[in-house]
């Protein structure tokens, strides 16, 4: 196990006592090479992410001699658990590229979207970064959008699910398996940034550790405007939503949604809803975004 000086970081708590602070990534990718053997073992995501806190807590008393208060663990487990997200869609793609040596698919995080400067004409879209910019050009499948694709803002899909025809696939493999390993890690996102054909990208995923009703939004609106865009390009890219934990409401609503524009134009707003309890329960996702 790595050392844990790098697992905490040193804070004064009200009763004066030294100690730490978790530092939730670092611990995710000190204990990363056993986190991918659980998730490959098709384990339940509860019963790492108590794994995780086990270590953490026996980690923490060793160097401090004092117990993890329990809201300090429950504050990063969703952080915890959406890094498990990123390692489970990273092996699933590895899996499919090993059996297929024809098309790459690969599924990264997109960076949080940032307002550009005015007058920069940069693209605030983190999504619309994506694309090679001959794209946006006379003749290029987004041209339709060019006009007005720096005025477009919405915040990052959480992940981008693509298949790339081109002839790098051992370089994606390590750049999946390192995601796999450092979730938060934005490697394949700055390799693909600019490069990527319109109709290369499959799909967008929005992920939640559960959908209190004021979770719905931004997802909802996310999914509005990439099928919108898709719709304006003549690109038939699909959203889907994942979360830990679904109710029937939440399946209902999904389904059921709509806006003037898709019901005027007959489209789904939401591709299909997934609860992430295991890796395999993300497999059927990936399948129905890439074929």
């Amino acid at each position: 196990m790595s050392s844990y000086s790098t697992w905490f970081e040193d804070r004064r708590s009200p009763k004066g006592e030294v100690v730490g602070r978790i530092k939730k990534q670092i611990i995710y990718e000190s204990l990363s090479s056993e986190i991918v053997q659980k998730i490959e073992a098709n384990l339940p995501a509860n019963q790492i992410i108590d794994w995780i806190k086990e270590q953490t807590r026996n980690a923490h008393y060793e160097r401090y001699s004092l117990p993890l208060e329990v809201g300090a663990l429950n504050n990063v487990a969703g952080d915890w658990n959406e890094f498990m997200v990123t390692t489970a869609f990273s092996e699933i793609a590895v899996d499919i590229n090993d059996g297929s040596r024809q098309l790459i698919v690969t599924i990264f995080p997109l960076p949080n979207t940032q307002i550009s400067s005015i007058g920069s004409n940069q693209i605030s879209s983190r999504f619309l970064s994506l694309f090679k910019p001959s794209a946006f050009n006379a003749g290029g499948e987004l041209h339709a959008i060019d006009d007005y694709k720096d005025k477009i803002f919405f915040s990052s899909p959480d992940y981008i699910i693509a298949v790339l025809r081109r002839d790098c696939l051992d370089l994606f493999q390590n750049l999946l398996i390192n995601q796999a390993r450092r979730p938060s890690d934005d490697a394949i996102y700055r390799y693909l940034e600019k490069t990527l054909n319109a109709s290369e990208l499959k799909a967008a995923v929005s992920v939640k550790t559960e959908y209190r009703p004021d979770r719905r939004y931004q997802p909802l609106f996310e999914a509005d405007l990439v099928k919108q865009l898709g719709r304006a390009t003549k690109q038939n890219w699909k959203f889907y939503m994942v979360s830990s934990k679904e109710t029937s409401a939440d399946t209902s609503l999904f389904d059921r949604i709509t806006t003037p524009d898709a019901h005027e134009h007959n489209y789904k707003l939401v591709d299909g809803s997934f609860v992430f309890l295991r890796k395999a329960d993300l497999i059927p996702l990936v399948e129905n975004a890439i074929n």
